[in-house]
């Protein structure tokens, strides 16, 4: 009998231990569910932007980060692209400066058609100056958009 009353009180132990394992995690889940509330803080403006107002993520756009979705007009210094959040239109100046990239590879604005994908991020100077265009970005999995004029 003792060998069963040993085998309840290790379950029993076991239980208990889980319990605590969750209460204590959920209490530190919502602990930093309060901190970052009252700290203004989120895991969108933690990759740079934050929805709402201020500098980070409107409508789809990321501010004066950028935007990213399909090109509507492109010319060797401009490019106007749709959301693909909110189908909001920026137009972003290309300039010397600019780092225009497939896949890691550097190509030019002429590399790019109306109807690719892409992702521009904007001059920390001037937020209508594109400092990087990747054209077909990929979030961790394939590819977000295609094109028909890749160059290799």
């Amino acid at each position: 009998m003792s060998q069963l009353g040993n085998q309840r009180s290790g379950a029993s132990m076991a239980a208990i231990v889980v319990i605590v394992a969750l209460v204590a995690g959920g209490g530190g889940f919502f602990g930093g569910m309060q901190y970052q509330k009252s700290s203004g803080s989120s895991s969108v403006a933690a990759a740079g932007g934050e929805m709402g107002e201020g500098d980070g993520m409107q409508g789809g756009q990321m501010g004066n980060m950028g935007t990213m979705g399909e090109v509507t007009k492109i010319s060797s210094t401009s490019i106007t692209v749709i959301s693909q959040i909110n189908d909001s239109t920026q137009t972003f100046t290309i300039d010397n400066s600019t780092e225009i990239t497939d896949d890691g590879d550097t190509i030019s604005a002429n590399d790019i058609s109306v109807g690719d994908t892409v992702m521009v991020k904007a001059s920390e100077d001037d937020e209508t100056v594109a400092a990087t265009i990747m054209l077909n970005p990929t979030m961790g999995g394939g590819q977000q958009g295609s094109s028909s004029t890749k160059t290799n």
